[in-house]
């Protein structure tokens, strides 16, 4: 028989116990119709208006662009031989992009014509990979990073505007790559790197994780998602990174993270089957179990504060709503 104190006891934790739950966030997805079926393999967030999405098929690459945040879409160009992986806009006009084979493309008129700027002529094969990712620092200095197959990781470095580049081979394949206050990261199979104030790139001691996505809200603090469907934090600008807390997570290794970013205190992370997983308290906690569709999901960008898009296979887009 309980005792009225125990009992009184009970009801109390009860009472803070429901008090306390935290509800699941009230995410909305909207699917937007595109112009192609083509896998949209990336996204790039020039302004809360502007973004452009690349991707393609063997054998055939496209960009498409919206104006209206991610709301209506344009096909701008489908005359690459190659699918594109990756793409980066300094300004509305100038972008560069790339693809199957380490082809590096670059525009001057908005996505509408390109020109191959560089290709995998002279280049050892072991180095002929696809460029997963691309960053720029500023106008003058910028990088690819890609690789193929587990292995034959490759990343390319210009400081010049994309007028030369060089070519660094590493033993893993890169999936991302990325500025940040510490460097240059880049992550991938089972291998995290970087390259302090122009140095070499250097192995960092991490878990030997599938990395595929870094994202970073500010220059030091960021997020990496993997595969092996494992969330990740850093608060020090990528030099070191820890495993996010999991004990309000319902994912694990059959969920395989693709894409991540970071806004603020917002984070959302989405791979296979559309599985999402998404914290508004900077990675304390997140919610999981949301779907997109059941859709492959490759890349996740904030729009603003309230709004994410997302690019999928079968050239779908999603537009993630937050509300309170």
């Amino acid at each position: 028989m309980i005792r009225k104190s125990h009992a009184a006891t009970l009801v109390l934790l009860l009472t803070l116990f429901l008090s306390c739950k935290k509800e699941k966030l009230n995410l909305v997805f909207e699917e937007i119709n595109t112009p192609t079926n083509c896998n949209l393999n990336n996204l790039f967030v020039l302004n809360d208006s502007v973004v452009f999405a690349c991707g393609g098929q063997t054998g055939n690459g496209v960009i498409l662009r919206s104006s209206d945040g991610g709301q209506s879409w344009q096909l701008l160009h489908d005359q690459f031989d190659y699918n594109i992986h990756s793409l980066f806009f300094l300004d509305y006009q100038n972008g560069f992009c790339g693809g199957d084979s380490t082809h590096v493309y670059q525009t001057n008129d908005g996505g509408i014509s390109w020109q191959m700027h560089f290709d995998w002529e002279g280049i050892p094969f072991q180095y002929s990979s696809p460029l997963r990712s691309v960053c720029f620092v500023n106008k003058d200095t910028g990088f690819f990073a890609g690789g193929k197959n587990f292995d034959r990781g490759i990343i390319y470095s210009t400081t010049d505007g994309g007028e030369h580049w060089n070519v660094s081979g590493f033993e893993h394949e890169l999936r991302c790559i990325t500025p940040t206050a510490a460097g240059i990261l880049s992550g991938g199979y089972g291998t995290m790197l970087l390259s302090k104030q122009n140095t070499a790139f250097e192995t960092l001691n991490c878990d030997r994780s599938f990395y595929t996505g870094i994202a970073f809200s500010n220059t030091t603090d960021g997020v990496a998602c993997s595969y092996n469907g494992a969330l990740y934090h850093t608060d020090n600008g990528g030099n070191t990174f820890s495993l996010a807390d999991k004990k309000n997570q319902t994912f694990g290794k059959s969920e395989h993270f693709l894409c991540i970013d970071a806004r603020k205190n917002k984070i959302i992370s989405s791979g296979l089957g559309g599985f999402t997983a998404v914290s508004t308290d900077g990675g304390e906690n997140y919610d999981s179990g949301y779907s997109l569709n059941n859709s492959r999901i490759n890349s996740v960008k904030f729009l603003n504060d309230t709004i994410a898009i997302a690019s999928a296979d079968f050239g779908k887009i999603f537009r993630i709503h937050f509300s309170d």
